[in-house]
């Protein structure tokens, strides 16, 4: 019998997005899951969108709201709120396909495994659309300085597609302290101080032209928050 399993995913400003993404998991493996979609402090519509769609297409869902805070905020609040034994987050534009969610959380149910994650860099993955050259640029540059700081020996930690066991989830989820970008970092550094595995897994993705995330405005904010987690951690 599978894993009873959630579904978290963060969402500012998607009231445009998130309709497809909610129709692309009900017509999948897991379409039966827990979705609990955590509304970052949007100012358009987003969770009423959201509603509308969950109850049109008969998922079993149910909105979170909170003042923005940030992604990581959204993604920590989701996992307590979440009852499965396999919890996933999914960014809301869903630029990895269906069958990469699928994948990696067939990943993480498999013995041994306590947390799986999407990696662009996997040498097996797809890039069908790729980033400008400056946004890869801005990507490559922040993989090599988390890895200068030692915060983190993956290829590709940022990919908005990782899955946990129930365990693993409340030991590097529930206490994620990063509101921003860089909690992924924050997560991982959780499950390496854990001891926990960490499998990374192809993915299929799309470079999504309407993200949030704009590097030549958020440098400042990504920079401080990777010098944090570096003095917290401190390096190891």
């Amino acid at each position: 019998m599978p894993r009873a399993r959630s579904i978290v995913i963060p969402m500012l400003d998607e009231a445009e997005r998130i309709p497809a993404t909610l129709a692309a998991l009900a017509a999948s493996e897991l379409g039966d899951a827990e979705l609990i979609l955590v509304d970052d402090g949007s100012t358009d519509r987003s969770g009423p969108v959201a509603l509308d769609r969950i109850e049109a297409l008969a998922l079993r869902g149910r909105i979170v709201s909170l003042p923005h805070t940030g992604k990581g905020a959204a993604v920590a609040r989701g996992a307590v709120e979440a009852s499965g034994e396999t919890i996933v987050f999914v960014d809301a534009d869903l630029s990895t396909d269906i069958a990469s969610v699928e994948r990696v959380v067939a990943t993480v149910e498999q013995p041994g495994v306590d947390i799986a994650i999407g990696s662009r860099r996997h040498p097996d993955s797809v890039i069908a659309t790729p980033q400008p050259w400056t946004r890869e640029l801005a990507g490559r540059s922040f993989n090599l300085l988390a890895r200068a700081l030692g915060l983190t020996t993956l290829r590709d930690t940022q990919c908005g597609l990782k899955a946990f066991t129930r365990e693993a989830a409340e030991a590097t989820l529930v206490p994620v302290a990063t509101p921003g970008y860089c909690f992924d970092i924050e997560v991982l550094l959780h499950a390496r101080r854990a001891g926990l595995t960490v499998v990374e897994v192809p993915v299929i993705w799309r470079h999504d032209p309407a993200s949030a995330v704009r590097f030549t405005r958020d440098t400042l904010p990504v920079a401080r928050e990777l010098w944090t987690l570096r003095r917290v951690s401190g390096g190891r």
